[in-house]
């Protein structure tokens, strides 16, 4: 049986119990750095033995490439400026957009900060929560993972 579970990431309490864990889109570098660290403990902690972790993140040797200010089309109707900063030391992105809608008078601002992690730094992080790196890819067509090739490094461990 199929079960999807929506809550606060930083309080999964399950143990053993499921056989994946996928968390698409970014959705993972939010907090400080132990904190990151606890949630994907967290995260192994809800996997059976030989249960897998799927984590589809930014490749930050991609976005250190990025310009700071650009814009891009979301929609038919909808444009977005986006401020990117992106710091070498700490590969933390923080963003602000602009969204614009045609025919709206209203633009919506949003930010938002996370921290991004290299290959190297998920290997390490995934073994000191006792998990076992499989693979790395560039994107959704399942390409092997090769630094500033995508935007993408998505990473699959094992418990």
């Amino acid at each position: 049986m199929l079960r999807f579970l929506r809550q606060d990431m930083r309080h999964i309490a399950f143990r053993n119990e499921f056989d994946a864990v996928v968390n698409l889109y970014t959705s993972f570098g939010y907090f400080a750095p132990r904190e990151n660290e606890a949630v994907l403990r967290r995260m192994a902690r809800a996997l059976r033995p030989g249960g897998r972790i799927l984590i589809d993140h930014r490749d930050p040797g991609y976005d250190a490439r990025l310009p700071h200010l650009f814009w891009y089309s979301a929609g038919p109707r909808r444009f977005i400026l986006e401020e990117r900063r992106f710091e070498r030391r700490t590969n933390i992105t923080e963003s602000a957009w602009l969204i614009v809608t045609i025919g709206h008078r209203r633009v919506v601002r949003k930010t938002l900060r996370f921290q991004e992690f290299s290959l190297p730094q998920w290997r390490r992080m995934f073994r000191r929560v006792g998990l076992r790196f499989l693979k790395a890819y560039s994107g959704y067509d399942g390409r092997p993972y090769r630094p500033v090739s995508k935007r993408r490094l998505i990473v699959v461990a094992e418990k």
